[in-house]
């Protein structure tokens, strides 16, 4: 018994359980692991690595420098004029836009000089002196990517490392390989296992070692920035990956961590005019080896630059903490506010430093109105500390004073993400009763608790509905406009999300600002990933047990700390993202919890459940999984999942198991899905729907089409399965029990009411007769809770109703619309929405009576030979059926009036063209499986044991006909896979009956579809249909397509998912009709037979161009349409993409099948409800 014979008979339980244990170290595996990580340690000490360490190295090959002379961390600073200003700024939005008009700033965006070069060492000489520009340099818009400006190449990959592993030395001398480099040639997914390799022994003349990128540039500043003192800063929000800076030729100082702000005092390099600007950025650098995240490997100064001007005694930084205690009234809230003020005054300063300095604390509300204010006061006077920088050059460290307030707030207004309220705190800085310094933020009120299992916001249990999020733009790679931003902030608001993790890396800081405004919980990520050190598919800690690395764990985390932390949005902090728990982990856990108390942290890391993380946060478990991990909790951890539900392609199936999990009362609070955005890229090679992913731009290594996994394409356009994610996560809930009479409305929101909405509701016919409509008029809803109202109160009486149905089938309808225009999305729309199909009448059905005059039709043979039999009805169908071949008992073609309609079959068909969650397990894969039984090669032959095919004439003159088949694999016609018969009834009037039984033997593994498909003539583009829809829907990811009639074109149905697969099906069809889209007087009507439903898929592509093509823009179409009925279709699977993950109950694994179809030809503008009346009566 072979491999495969074996796990298709008995299954791959036993694997998956495997799996399912060591992915989430259950049951005693996690000593296990933690042993080879140790061997890993070992071995890559002694062997692994590249090269020695030499005594001497670089700036950006050295650990223990992650920064000379930069600025402590701190909150964003504004250097606003006044509190006019101030008050201004954050009451038009506080955007970056209106930053750059600020008093006392200057943008630094624009265009640059800018030359590439191989390496450092290869840089221009003395280019930073600000000598004329010398031929060869050309002109770059800051903020970019230079790879997404035409230089050098992007790099795509998961986790394996662009350079060979040999911390914290960058070189790339020689090529890789891997063993996979059919990639070129087959399609194939990524594989977890994949393994790229180094090779010295050759080189590749057209890779740069370590490009590096040389920056100039010229600005004028103001004559009063250089006088008096005052001192002027420069903020780089994002370079990828370290630069240093020069100004007016003078050394300014040097930075790295690709996500977090550099700003470097250059006042002492300053001159009032023209100031030379120069900066050099490195592509590689050791902090490279803490920044593997699963995403685009980009360089360049890609987000905002600007200067901005302070006085000599000035606000540094400023930190607010509110709680609601439990020890005064509810109406209350305290806040803490904490000012630092740098003193840089000089000894002539006309700021004498005996003259009175004040410091106050204003708040305001959302209408501009003050609510209080209070003078802060000296508390202390510290040394300036930034965690984890060696500062080793010429800046002084100065001291701060601390000033400290606390305000008591009566009647607060809290923040969350449902009712995000926020105030504006004010701080303004006087010397001798004028103001000399001000600074604004917004101030939100909410604490947060973990205990008990739960986690709490402002005391109540929330579900995280949550999405990961890469900042990703397919034009201008990591630089993100404001206006995208923005969009991401409505997109998630508009599909019922409610949080966001920052994956995997603090992001641009007005997207902080967009999420306190507009309400989304925020987990806050540290800019660490070591992926690339991973063994037996867990990474290790191997960088976070080398003491010389602490500090630069430290300085992402603490950072990132310092900046974010007056954002109400931040709820939890993250250490980072899959680089093991090692020491630095343990230390710099201990720091965030003493540095900030306020909030949890998580951190996924070591198993998701060390000691590191305040909240039990696996990725990708299943929800068994889950809840195991919950019953062991012992430290009254909630479980979050950090990622779930890949939605890899056409993915995200099984999603509403997890979703009946959460919204149990259990400690299970939701999680977040891996991830919003395909982070495809524009290519100028590309046309229509198609983005460029990993190998285009022949980098290597590279993870392919591994970066395509979102919920929105790279243009923000919606996936189909975002609708299913919207209606899982809606926050409104409708039940009807038709037995008592009562509506159940639940409302699911963990703060807000439901008065702020209106609830339609709709009754829908499956004849389509108008639809009756109203609005429910219901008592106040308060949060967390239900209403159950008797529904003869509100709605009509539903019964007589039912009682009137033409078919079978009735629906009401419930639609939840804002009231009003919101700040997120206009009047109108629809927050949540439910279809309940209501219970049939026990009465006789009354059916409309539809006469085509049938009786007057004749069917006779016409044609019949040793390959085909053909029939002919006076109506002018004409049939043919194949009597010998491959297709032996399928139709040949169909006709109507000479117009041919269907050109072959339908035909039995097992495959689909592989989704990407196909290809995940390795050799337990589904397409792995498939292709081992080579179910493409499955040809009909007659069954030799019978007569294989009978054919007659009845009384009224309907023509039967019966093949018995063989399904076999081409050339091997011994060995049977599948029994199957089907029978074909015709009525003169042109209707054909089709039963199929189907008998497989036990050795084929889990099927993709079990139905028929037929090509019909391109000229059928117009499709109706009524079933569910209007999106794409599968039988695992359905639950938000509503069942109606819709109408809608082949080449709509598509969805152009960037690595083409399966697509455009829709579940639970009663019929359809394809007829040309201008012309409705000919074309094919399909209806299933008995009652039962159908899953359909109809394309102007083939399976198998579907599965050659790598990209939407490599698809050729069709001569034909591809039109598959399937009985049965494999779900999508989605728990994640490299495992075999579609559940058992949307499996196909039975042993036969029994389905039928009715198809008729139609020569009228005959409406397809009145067809599926007469198919219905016959």
């Amino acid at each position: 018994m072979s491999f495969y014979t074996a796990i298709n008979i008995f299954g791959i339980s036993q694997f998956v359980r495997f799996y399912t244990n060591w992915a989430w170290r259950l049951h005693g595996y996690n000593k296990i692991i933690f042993f080879f990580e140790r061997i890993y340690d070992t071995f890559f000490n002694l062997y692994w690595r590249q090269s020695a360490s030499v005594p001497e190295s670089y700036d950006w090959e050295n650990q223990t420098v992650v920064a000379r002379n930069r600025e402590n961390s701190h909150t964003p600073l504004y250097a606003f004029s006044g509190p006019s200003e101030a008050q201004t700024f954050w009451k038009s939005g506080g955007s970056y836009s209106a930053r750059r008009k600020l008093s006392n700033s200057i943008s630094m965006n624009g265009l640059w000089s800018f030359i590439l070069v191989n390496s450092p060492q290869e840089i221009p000489y003395k280019f930073y002196e600000g000598n004329d520009i010398p031929e060869g340099w050309d002109n770059i818009n800051i903020p970019s990517n230079w790879e997404c400006q035409g230089y050098d190449v992007p790099i795509y990959t998961n986790f394996t490392y662009p350079f060979p592993l040999d911390p914290p030395f960058i070189h790339r001398e020689g090529v890789w390989s891997t063993p996979n480099n059919s990639f070129g040639s087959e399609k194939s997914s990524t594989s977890l296992l994949k393994e790229w390799n180094w090779d010295t022994s050759k080189v590749d003349e057209s890779t740069r070692q370590n490009p590096t990128g040389c920056f100039q540039s010229t600005f004028e500043i103001p004559e009063n920035w250089t006088a008096n003192g005052s001192r002027t800063f420069i903020v780089f929000e994002g370079v990828d990956s370290a630069f240093y800076i020069w100004v007016n030729g003078n050394f300014t100082g040097y930075s790295q961590d690709s996500r977090l702000p550099a700003e470097f005092d250059v006042t002492d390099s300053l001159k009032s005019g023209k100031n030379i600007f120069a900066v050099q950025v490195m592509r590689w650098c050791d902090g490279s080896y803490l920044e593997d995240q699963d995403q685009w490997w980009l360089s360049g100064i890609y987000r905002d630059v600007f200067l901005y001007n302070k006085p000599a005694l000035h606000i540094a930084d400023f930190v607010y903490t509110t709680t609601v205690p439990h020890k005064i009234p509810k109406n209350k809230a305290e806040i803490e506010i904490l000012v630092q003020l740098n003193d840089c005054r000089r000894p002539d300063s006309i700021m004498e430093r005996g003259s009175v300095i004040d410091c106050n604390a204003t708040i305001y509300d959302d209408k501009n109105a003050l609510v209080c204010s209070a003078e802060l006061e000296v508390s202390e006077l510290k040394e300036a500390v930034d965690y984890g920088c060696n500062l080793r050059d010429s800046i002084s460290i100065r001291k701060k004073h601390i000033l400290r307030c606390r305000i008591v707030l009566d009647n607060p207004s809290l923040w969350s993400a449902e009712i995000p309220y926020l105030y504006v705190l004010m701080i303004s800085l006087s010397f001798a009763g004028e103001i000399i310094d001000c600074e604004a933020c917004r101030l939100g009120i909410r604490t947060i608790e973990v205990g008990h299992k739960l986690f709490r916001l402002n005391r109540v249990p929330i579900i995280f509905q949550g999405v990961n999020r890469h900042e990703h733009c397919p034009a201008r790679g990591k630089a993100i406009s404001e206006a995208m931003m923005l969009k991401d902030v409505k997109l998630m608001k508009q599909y019922n999300f409610n949080a966001v993790r920052a994956a995997h890396y603090p992001n641009h800081p007005h997207f902080y600002d967009l999420c306190d405004e507009y309400g989304l919980y925020v987990v806050d990520e540290s800019n660490i990933e070591t992926h690339g050190f991973q063994i037996l598919m867990h990474s290790t800690p191997y960088l976070s047990n080398d003491e010389s690395w602490y500090g630069a764990f430290l300085s992402r985390t603490s950072r990132m700390v310092q900046r974010d932390r007056n954002h109400p949005s931040v709820i939890i902090w993250s250490l980072g993202n899959e680089s093991g728990c090692g020491r630095s982990h343990e230390k710099i856990s201990q720091w965030a919890r003493s540095y900030d108390s306020t909030r949890p942290l998580m951190y996924e890391g070591g198993g998701a459940r060390t000691s590191c993380t305040d909240i039990i946060c696996p990725m990708y478990a299943r929800v068994e999984s889950c809840l195991h991990m919950s019953a062991l909790e012992c430290k009254n951890r909630p479980v979050v999942l950090c990622e779930y539900s890949h939605a890899m392609g056409n993915s995200n199936g099984g999603l509403q198991e997890y979703w009946k999990c959460f919204r149990q009362t259990n400690s299970v609070q939701g999680g977040f899905i891996w991830d919003l955005i395909d982070q495809g890229l524009s290519g100028e090679q590309r046309s229509g729907k198609s983005w460029n992913y990993g190998g285009d731009y022949g980098d290597s290594p590279n993870d392919a089409q591994f970066c395509i996994n979102g919920l929105l394409f790279p243009d923000r356009s919606p996936h189909p399965s975002i609708h299913e994610v919207k209606y899982l996560q809606q926050p409104v809930e409708f039940s009807v029990d038709f037995e008592s009479g009562n509506l159940k409305i639940r409302n699911n929101f963990s703060f807000m009411r439901l008065d702020v909405f209106n609830i339609l509701w709709k009754v829908k016919f499956d004849n389509e007769r108008k639809a009756i409509s109203g609005i429910l008029n219901l008592p106040a809803v308060s949060a967390n809770s239900e209403c159950v109202i008797p529904w003869r109160q509100e709605l009509p009486n539903l019964g007589s109703i039912a009682e009137s149905l033409q078919f079978k089938e009735c629906w009401i309808e419930f639609f939840v619309v804002l009231k009003e225009s919101s700040s997120w999305a206009p009047k109108g729309h629809i927050i949540a929405q439910e279809q309940i199909l209501m219970p049939r009448s026990n009465k006789p059905e009354t059916k409309k009576k539809v006469v085509l005059s049938a009786e007057k039709y004749k069917l006779q043979i016409v044609h019949e030979n040793y390959d085909i039999l053909t029939i002919e009805s006076s109506s002018g169908m004409r049939v043919g059926f194949f009597k010998s071949g491959e297709k032996f008992g399928c139709i040949s073609q169909i006709y109507m009036n000479d117009k041919m309609l269907v050109c072959s079959g339908p035909s039995p068909n097992f495959l689909r063209a592989p989704i990407d969650n196909d290809y995940g397990g390795e050799v337990f894969s589904y397409v792995n499986r498939w292709r081992n039984a080579e179910i493409e090669s499955f040809v009909l032959a007659r069954n030799t044991n019978t007569s294989g095919m009978n054919y007659s004439f009845d009384s009224n003159g309907i023509f039967n006909i019966s093949f018995q088949c063989w399904i076999v694999r081409r050339g091997d016609k011994s060995n049977t896979k599948m029994n199957l018969v089907m029978e074909y009834s015709v009525k003169p009037s042109g209707i054909i009956f089709l039963d199929v039984s189907i008998q497989k033997v036990a050795s084929l593994p889990p099927l993709a579809r079990v139905g028929l498909s037929m090509t019909c003539s391109d000229e059928l583009q117009g499709i109706e249909w009524f079933g569910r829809g209007k999106h794409e829907c599968y039988s695992d990811r359905k639950a938000s397509a509503f069942v109606d009639r819709y109408s809608s074109t082949v080449e709509e149905l598509h969805v152009p998912y960037i690595f083409p697969s399966e697509n455009g099906g829709r579940s639970d069809v009663r019929w359809l009709t394809l007829r040309p889209i201008c012309d409705k007087t000919h074309g094919i009507f399909v209806s299933a037979r008995s009652q039962s439903l159908f899953q359909m898929s109809i394309s102007n592509y083939t399976i198998e161009e579907l599965t050659r093509a790598k990209h939407q823009d490599d698809l050729v179409k069709s001569k034909y349409v591809e039109v598959h009925l399937d009985h049965l279709h494999m779900g999508l699977g989605g728990d994640d993409s490299w495992s075999p993950s579609v559940h058992k109950d949307a499996l196909i694994d039975d042993s036969g099948w029994k389905f039928g179809l009715v198809l008729t030809p139609i020569h009228s503008q005959i409406d397809a409800s009145d067809l599926y009346c007469l198919v219905d009566g016959s």
